[in-house]
């Protein structure tokens, strides 16, 4: 069965019965929701998923920890949780979890959760089929990684800005 993302307006309000099918083009006016997550280890380094050499979006590019559309009936959080579970095989509740930082893009709404929490390698088992690799980047090397062309093409602010927030204090984070 093909998956479903919910629609919403300008204002993220959403759109009640309108859904499109993952992949297809939304109509003008109409937006879908993505989530992010970033989990960061007590050094404050980022764990990083290289994504697949086959995939339709930025193959072999590095990404944050995990994320993916937010599907039919699921709120930002949930599918914030789910993706985590996905790719790499981790347990976090964040039903109670607001995000961190929320943006705009061109089709959408994208929702940025943190985690602080002593993650280990060998504990993750990624998703064959979407996940690479993974591994812990500093800013630095993110930053060196996105000038390169190697990661997906935020702008350099927005890795700035979350890793002065985890480098503040942490609140908020999921801990």
């Amino acid at each position: 069965m093909a998956e479903r993302l919910d629609l919403y307006n300008q204002y993220r309000q959403h759109l009640k019965g309108k859904t499109i099918e993952r992949g297809n083009k939304l109509d003008e006016g109409t937006f879908h929701l993505v989530a992010h997550v970033c989990i960061f280890n007590q050094k404050g380094e980022m764990l990083i998923q290289q994504r697949k050499f086959n995939k339709k979006l930025w193959p072999g590019l590095w990404d944050f920890s995990a994320a993916g559309a937010v599907m039919k009936g699921e709120t930002s959080n949930i599918a914030a949780q789910r993706e985590i579970k996905e790719e790499l095989d981790l347990d976090f509740d964040l039903t109670k979890m607001r995000p961190q930082l929320s943006m705009t893009f061109p089709f959408g709404f994208d929702d940025v959760y943190l985690i602080q929490a002593e993650v280990q390698l060998n504990d993750i088992h990624i998703e064959k089929g979407e996940v690479e690799d993974i591994r812990f980047a500093g800013r630095e090397e993110i930053l060196s990684l996105i000038e390169n062309e190697k990661f997906i093409n935020y702008k350099p602010g927005l890795i700035e800005l979350i890793f002065d927030f985890v480098e503040s204090g942490n609140d908020g984070m999921y801990q």
